[in-house]
């Protein structure tokens, strides 16, 4: 059930008030966000110079389509994002090459990591330390997000007031 509060900041990018009470049921299909945010018409401040979403992207391996989990985040998100894609003892020079253009993209990052260990824990961990937006995002190097994925938890996450969304699998 609902607890009833007053108005409170509804994102970062505009500080608009959220409504209230947050409703009894939601339906988490269509998410839509209160009339006092300018969010809800889908359109964001220019002013904005942070993202509300960084998306880590951990690689491995050369042969991982890098760019095609990147593009899904790059190609179809409305919210201002980022993405970090962490070359795990690798050259980084090469997942770049990988990515083509998207690495001109200002919302993309390669980082490096050399630690010599095979294990997923230290990419991550790296993406998640130099993680600076209020929500993040782990995607795996072969996989992909469907259009607007992003852009839908984080209206859910705006409009609820939650501070994590768990996306259906």
């Amino acid at each position: 059930q609902a607890e009833e509060s007053g108005p409170r900041e509804c994102h970062s990018c505009c500080g608009g008030p959220r409504a209230s009470p947050v409703p009894q049921i939601l339906d988490t299909t269509r998410p839509t966000l209160p009339d006092t945010c300018s969010f809800s018409s889908g359109k964001y401040h220019k002013s904005v110079n942070k993202p509300l979403v960084d998306v880590i992207i951990p690689v491995h391996s050369a042969g991982r389509p890098v760019e095609r989990a990147a593009a899904s985040v790059l190609d179809h998100t409305e919210a201002p994002v980022r993405v970090t894609v962490i070359a795990h003892n690798i050259n980084q020079a090469i997942i770049e090459a990988r990515l083509g253009t998207l690495i001109k993209d200002p919302r993309m990052r390669v980082l490096a990591l050399n630690d010599g260990i095979p294990s997923p824990t230290g990419p991550m961990n790296l993406g998640l330390a130099k993680a600076e937006a209020r929500y993040t995002a782990l995607l795996g190097s072969d996989d992909e997000f469907a259009p607007g994925a992003i852009d839908s938890w984080l209206a859910l996450a705006l409009t609820t007031g939650a501070d994590a969304v768990l996306a259906r699998i």
